[in-house]
């Protein structure tokens, strides 16, 4: 059997929590990372030591232009920057793979969905539960009818908030791209737990293969000194009928710090997604961030949370489709068209939240 080729591969901006997912492509089987672009104000916060070797650069264009043989980019930036670069990119013939969220705006998200047909742009989303065992294998119990009709669907996504450490996070252009406020006169803005926690969002689309018609949602006083909302509560109903409710919270509380390590995490866990799904003839709990291991950190026993998933982790898995998508043209997951359903579900909610009523949503481009 001959040997898969390595991709050529870029780390764009590398800012985002989640960038570090994807250091292992250094010195991987399947990709071959040339280089990749880092803000002079983010080096010393990303654990950019683990990228040793790597041809690094402050400006994306300017690494772009300096290796016209990259193939592919994990976009790892602020919310802000993914319209310019998705253009930079798709104009070069460069895939993408996109952390979360392309554009929270719906405006210039159909901007962005214009440029990939324009450039015949490849685009794959990074939402790696999509690729959990667990998510996996709720949608397959719920298809196999054990449970019967469902009636109802609760999800939730809690954790900390990286703001301490990547300052964007808190910057309400930033990470939204604009200063919206979340209630009339209020002095927090959208860009918080609901912008950074699209994936309840999609998973109850890819659990119940259903769509949601209409949401309410409320928002809470912010636990901490942020311009960025750390609550966010949603109820509402599916076009199949289903109830729901959904919290995306920055529930989980942390010890500021300049960068993450031991310590910064606080008791029960640093991030909790859990799912339950209720039928006419039974129910399913799900647990889709259960493979950790929490401990006490002995000697300065500070609480510390490890993943544990290996080569399980979703995002190997989000990896491997990536690499296929690119090299073979198979069809990705969720792609860009459809990941602006969960857009417009994320800023029906916002609309809600400041308008005070529910919102039904229109998925129309």
């Amino acid at each position: 059997m001959s040997e898969k080729r390595k991709l050529k591969v870029a780390l764009m901006n590398c800012s985002h929590s989640h960038a570090r997912g994807y250091y292992w492509f250094v010195g991987s089987e399947l990709f071959d990372v040339v280089a990749c672009s880092v803000p002079l104000e983010y080096r010393d916060r990303i654990f950019i030591e683990n990228l040793n070797g790597v041809d690094m650069f402050e400006d994306d264009e300017e690494m772009l232009n300096a290796h016209p043989e990259i193939e592919a980019v994990v976009m790892a930036s602020p919310n802000y920057l993914h319209r310019q670069e998705f253009e930079m990119c798709f104009k070069r013939g460069i895939a993408v793979l996109s952390m979360k969220v392309p554009t929270l705006q719906l405006d210039e998200y159909r901007e962005i969905l214009a440029l990939q047909e324009k450039y015949d742009g490849k685009c794959f989303i990074e939402l790696e539960m999509r690729s959990s065992a667990e998510l996996i294998r709720l949608n397959e119990l719920i298809k196999s009818g054990k449970i019967g009709n469902v009636t109802s669907f609760c999800g939730w996504n809690l954790s900390h908030n990286p703001v301490w450490w990547l300052k964007w996070h808190g910057i309400p252009e930033e990470i939204y791209g604009k200063r919206v406020p979340i209630e009339k006169d209020s002095n927090i803005y959208r860009g918080g737990a609901l912008t950074d926690h699209p994936h309840i969002f999609d998973a109850i689309q890819y659990v119940l293969d259903d769509e949601i018609e209409e949401i309410y949602a409320e928002t809470a006083p912010n636990m901490r000194n942020t311009e960025v909302e750390d609550f966010a509560f949603l109820i509402g109903k599916t076009k199949n009928g289903v109830v729901f409710s959904l919290d995306p919270s920055y529930s989980r509380t942390e010890n500021p710090a300049d960068v993450i390590g031991p310590g910064w995490e606080q008791y029960p866990k640093r991030v909790e997604v859990n799912i339950s799904v209720f039928g006419e003839k039974g129910y399913i709990l799900g647990d889709v961030y259960g493979h950790w291991i929490h401990h006490t950190g002995k000697p300065n026993h500070n609480y510390t949370s490890v993943r544990c998933s290996g080569k399980s982790d979703p995002r190997v898995k989000v990896s491997e489709a990536f690499y296929d998508y690119v090299t073979k043209g198979s069809k990705p997951p969720i792609t860009l068209k459809e990941h602006y359903k969960t857009m417009c579900i994320v800023d029906a909610a916002y609309r809600s939240i400041y308008e005070k009523r529910p919102i039904k949503i229109d998925y129309s481009l």
